[in-house]
């Protein structure tokens, strides 16, 4: 039993230690933070188990996933069951910043639309289903992305990258990505006699050039070289200009690598 007691001791010790680590930047000042934290945590885990066992109780078949909501400074455990996965419907940026571009893998999100289609189609048609299925699966699990070059010029304040998306419908297409601090727009600091324009400030503070250059007043400037984009960039939809999906992806990187750079 003492050695079983030891292993615990052992496992809570290393807990609170990534904790420290994680929130408190390895401080040993903050170590009974740190720990009430990781109490906070395992107390709310217990309280899991058992809402979780009353809810499994209730018939819940295996089709639903089990989402969970946990927040630890309002000391609150929830759990929900749906088909669907949870959207990100209003979130503060350090909540999203843990969630995956997906919301579930690209095999779960295929397997989803072909039992749909399955589901609804004369049996005579499945062997069609499932050569469309085949085209349609390899198109997208064979879409090969690649970095390849990035660049942060902090005395001008701009920040580029480039990457290549290799497809089976246009081969290999490169995307080109700039962020810009607007340099014309002036600032006020509340509280302070800092008064200049963006980029004049950033060079005084690397906190305030993060947040130009990531979160707030950026310019923000793509291209692509696939037909489709040549094509259609200038054409737009109301007030909407035209971006093609290599960009999209590209463009889902950039907080990735704005965050890494400005590190």
């Amino acid at each position: 039993m003492s050695i079983f007691r030891h292993e615990k001791e052992n496992q809570f010790f290393k807990l609170v230690m990534n904790r420290l680590d994680e929130k408190y930047n390895g401080n040993i000042f903050h170590y009974n933070n740190a720990e009430n934290d990781v109490k906070s945590q395992l107390q709310l885990i217990r309280k899991l188990k058992s809402v979780s066992a009353i809810y499994e109780s209730q018939n819940i078949t295996n089709k639903y996933t089990k989402h969970t909501h946990i927040d630890l400074n309002k000391k609150i455990a929830e759990i929900e069951y749906s088909d669907y996965p949870e959207a990100l419907l209003s979130y503060s940026l350090e909540f999203l910043s843990v969630k995956r571009i997906f919301p579930y893998s690209l095999v779960t999100f295929l397997d989803k639309n072909k039992d749909k289609d399955l589901a609804k189609l004369n049996p005579s048609k499945r062997d069609e289903a499932n050569k469309v299925f085949t085209w349609v699966k390899d198109r997208i699990l064979n879409t090969q992305f690649t970095l390849g070059n990035i660049s942060l010029d902090k005395e001008s304040g701009v920040f580029k990258y480039s990457t290549s998306i290799r497809d089976n419908n246009f081969g290999t297409t490169l995307q080109y990505m700039t962020a810009i601090i607007d340099k014309s727009k002036v600032i006020q600091i509340p509280g302070t006699n800092l008064k200049k324009n963006l980029l004049e400030l950033s060079h005084d503070y690397s906190s305030l050039f993060a947040y130009f250059m990531a979160f707030g007043f950026t310019e923000f400037y793509t291209r692509c070289t696939c037909p489709d984009y040549i094509k259609k960039y200038s054409k737009k939809n109301g007030i909407s200009n035209y971006f093609c999906p290599h960009i999209l992806y590209s463009l889902s990187q950039m907080p990735y690598y704005l965050i890494y750079t400005l590190s």
